[in-house]
């Protein structure tokens, strides 16, 4: 398949319904051939924001610009975007070959070469054997193809994807989370792809913009994003179990800065104080993969004393909620031998942590 590539520019873009922003002023960049997904709760903007791309939406203010063109302007049909839905949206009357084929059958494409380009695009979707079957004959995965398909076989400049896979069960969704991925960096197709998964997002995405109430919160690869998040939103958004976070104030010592936490103090490095600058109250994020747990009295430097409050084995490891400071959750050895009630401590990694301001909720450090 031969697909014209596009850049695609959100420059300040504003929409709103009635008094609600949807889309906040938002600016993003979308590179030549890369799969941007766009994550955020229910209710963040990221399905306003693909359908004005699409041109189902007119913004307010700002420009869509399309392969250095802006189409603020342009209806939906000249843009040339293929779009796939949450719901498939395939013609249960239809044969899979005729579904996939409709776009170039209303374009009069000649119907030899329909026929082959039908071919080529099921070859690429591994759905040849599926040709002659009507929707109700496949499964909820061989569906997802086949409107994939549909789509694909326009040849268009710009792919957006609108959670394609929710309506799929979780094995499927992983199977088929690593095929759009195949088929996207086969085709090389510039692609925007929104989801509320975080683990979905963090599989297939070149980068993640995050959104939060209409408004940007960080664009980043997904390690940029799980690493160094920007605020306590990305931070508690991206990852499983969610990060958690601890509130502390900072003390000023002639050893150097530690945090109080309750009644226990956790020493920083050097580097990391000196970023703090006259910052007196912060919010530790631990994700549960930096810390330990370890039973034995309670400690009161460098470790928050603890009580298991439950167990979870998950296979590859078992999580614990632990009642501290707060509800904490640490991740730890499958074959470990504890038991709910158990007390003992929970030892930071301090190298690992992420401090973020108190009040504002931004990354500091």
């Amino acid at each position: 398949m031969s697909i014209d590539l596009a850049d695609l520019l959100l420059n300040s873009i504003t929409k709103s319904f009635g008094s609600t922003k949807v889309c906040d002023n938002l600016t993003v960049e979308v590179k030549d051939k890369e799969l941007l997904v766009i994550l955020g709760p229910s209710g963040c903007g990221k399905t306003t924001t693909l359908r004005c791309i699409a041109g189902f939406e007119t913004v307010e203010s700002g420009e869509i610009v399309i392969d250095g063109k802006v189409v603020n302007a342009v209806p939906p049909r000249d843009r040339d975007i293929a779009m796939v839905f949450q719901n498939y949206a395939i013609y249960p009357h239809m044969k899979v070959r005729d579904n996939i084929g409709f776009p170039l059958k209303v374009r009069h494409v000649p119907r030899a070469e329909r026929d082959e380009r039908v071919r080529e695009v099921a070859r690429l979707l591994k759905i040849e054997h599926l040709l002659d079957r009507k929707p109700a004959q496949l499964s909820g995965g061989e569906q997802q193809r086949v409107a994939l398909g549909r789509a694909l076989i326009r040849e268009p400049k710009l792919f957006l994807m609108d959670e394609p896979l929710s309506n799929l069960d979780a094995k499927l969704r992983v199977e088929m989370r690593s095929e759009i991925k195949r088929i996207q960096q086969e085709l090389g197709i510039t692609t925007v792809y929104v989801t509320h998964d975080q683990a979905e997002a963090m599989a297939i995405a070149d980068r993640i913009a995050i959104m939060n109430r209409g408004v940007l919160q960080q664009v980043g690869t997904p390690m940029q994003i799980y690493d160094m998040p920007a605020n306590m939103m990305v931070a508690g958004f991206i990852g499983s179990p969610s990060m958690n976070f601890i509130n502390g104030e900072v003390l000023n010592e002639r050893a150097g800065r530690r945090i109080k936490v309750g009644d226990a103090y956790l020493s920083i490095p050097e580097d990391i104080g000196a970023k703090l600058g006259a910052v007196s109250e912060v919010t530790i994020g631990l994700r549960p993969e930096d810390g330990s747990f370890e039973p034995g009295p309670p400690l009161l430097r460098d470790a928050l004393p603890a009580e298991i409050y439950t167990i979870e084995p998950m296979g590859t490891n078992t999580v614990l909620t632990l009642n501290s400071i707060s509800m904490l959750r640490i991740l730890v050895s499958p074959d470990t031998n504890l038991k709910i009630g158990e007390k003992g401590n929970i030892h930071p990694k301090t190298t690992r942590m992420h401090l973020f301001d108190s009040k504002s909720g931004e990354r500091i450090v």
